[in-house]
């Protein structure tokens, strides 16, 4: 987008490569650590699995732009966070997360 493009040429490309690596990762850290002040939790892989059994009970339409997401963003974060990629496969491309202490299931 036009207001993208600005930001991105009045905040990213006057830094060296070093510092948007810095900055990407400080980034992914700091919002796992906000949604973690907020009582959400990322989803596992075996959440996911039953996410998916239920039906994920979800009942607002979602659609993802894939061709809009920064392949880049989660990869410098994930070079220092092995674990999350262990805890979440698909955390390659995006991260999940739930709001609350437990997952339940319909019957």
């Amino acid at each position: 987008t036009e207001v993208g493009d600005r930001l991105r040429k009045r905040c990213i490309d006057s830094q060296s490569e070093g510092d948007i690596t810095k900055c990407t990762k400080e980034f992914v850290e700091d919002l796992c650590q906000l949604m973690k002040s907020l009582d959400f939790c990322m989803v596992s892989e075996g959440e996911w699995k039953i996410a998916e059994k239920e039906s994920f009970q979800i009942s607002l339409p979602l659609e993802f732009q894939w061709h809009c997401l920064d392949d880049s963003l989660l990869a410098k974060f994930l070079e220092e966070h092995k674990e999350v990629k262990e805890f979440a496969p698909w955390s390659d491309r995006i991260l999940i997360f739930r709001q609350g202490s437990s997952t339940t299931s319909t019957t």
